[in-house]
């Protein structure tokens, strides 16, 4: 990532010459680090991160040593409704999996399926501030879409069925 105004910058090789780390600070105080793993100990090649003047993590990125990348993005100014998203991308980029954790204390789970070898191409999972599953939103290749509604009364369940045009087909409880 490209940063404006870099005041300090920082870098650190190894005996070889192989570059470690840097480190950048810019004027406004906010620092980002980017880490080399030339040894291979950690499963990761590069450990990248933001944090602001204040020393709070704004962002981090991590590319593993399989290609794959996992992101951190964090509001830091508290202007979403969320606190934290947690992305992982496989070594071509798909995303994988995301996780956003909201400021209530709720977390959606969002797994999708780049292969293509599953009926649906994304679910996504809502849980409640206690860890229990409240809905489940299944999109399935051919445009329709389950949804699964937990309620809040334990072994309460309807499933709703819809078909491409959104139209509800389905509805067991």
């Amino acid at each position: 990532a490209t940063l404006a105004s870099p005041r300090i910058w920082l870098l650190f090789t190894d005996a070889q010459g192989r570059e470690d780390w840097a480190k950048v600070t810019r004027d406004d105080g906010g620092v980002q680090w980017v880490d080399y793993d030339q040894t291979n100990q950690r499963g990761d090649r590069i450990w990248e991160n933001f944090t602001d003047a204040q020393g709070r993590e704004d962002w981090a990125n991590i590319t593993m040593d399989d290609g794959s990348r996992n992101t951190y993005d964090y509001d830091q100014k508290r202007s979403q409704a969320w606190s934290r998203v947690e992305s992982r991308f496989d070594a071509s980029g798909r995303e994988d999996e995301a996780n956003m954790f909201f400021d209530d204390g709720r977390h959606r789970r969002t797994d999708y399926d780049q292969d293509g070898s599953q009926y649906w191409n994304r679910v996504e999972q809502d849980f409640d501030v206690f860890g229990r599953e409240t809905i489940t939103n299944m999109f399935q290749d051919d445009g329709g879409r389950t949804l699964v509604d937990y309620g809040v009364t334990p072994g309460y369940r309807v499933v709703s069925r819809y078909n491409a045009q959104g139209y509800l087909i389905l509805k067991e409880a």
